[in-house]
């Protein structure tokens, strides 16, 4: 009879178990193909919204009583009369660099401050009375501002007040971008 070698038996089973485990784990690999692909760089530039320095080329006309003078140059120390008005019509340079860029142009109700500050102010962008206006191009717009000093019976209640006086005239621009599909109403 042969004899029953007991360590032979155990070395024997604990081979044939991390045989079956390495075998075991060589079942549960997958195989599969990969591939990676890649664009051109692209260059992506941003556009520009810039409002220029607007000019101040003030002049003087008398226009009363259905009579027109021609525009003279205006400064500070030119006095004004009734009938007299006063305009500066300047180009904006207004840029807008970029497909959709669109943008509103603002005019701040020029106000008059001092003792001539009644009289009345108005503001036109490419001839129209507004202060708001919409570009979509680069078309530099024309803002005209005019200060009228009444003649007649509107000027009555101005007469004795306006002697002398002074009155100092301030507006301000603002080009503000907005939604390519924005309508703006003035």
């Amino acid at each position: 009879m042969k004899k029953f070698n007991m360590k032979k038996t155990t070395t024997a089973a604990i081979a044939a178990t991390v045989g079956a485990v390495l075998l075991l784990g060589g079942a549960g690999t997958l195989a599969y193909w990969s591939d990676t692909d890649s664009t051109t760089s692209q260059v992506i530039n941003s556009g520009k919204l810039d409002l220029g320095t607007v000019g101040n080329d003030w002049k003087l006309q008398q226009t009363a009583q259905g009579k027109s003078t021609a525009s003279i140059a205006f400064s500070a120390t030119t006095p004004i009369v009734p009938g007299d008005v006063v305009t500066n019509t300047a180009t904006v340079p207004v840029v807008l660099q970029g497909t959709n860029n669109k943008a509103t142009l603002k005019v701040e109700a020029p106000a008059l401050t001092g003792a001539l500050a009644g009289l009345p102010v108005t503001v036109l962008i490419d001839g129209v009375a507004t202060t708001t206006a919409d570009f979509t191009t680069t078309a530099n717009p024309k803002v005209t501002i005019k200060v009228t000093f009444p003649f007649g019976d509107s000027a009555d209640a101005l007469d004795d007040v306006t002697e002398l006086k002074t009155a100092t005239v301030t507006a301000k621009y603002t080009l503000t971008q907005v939604a390519a599909g924005t309508t703006v109403t003035p």
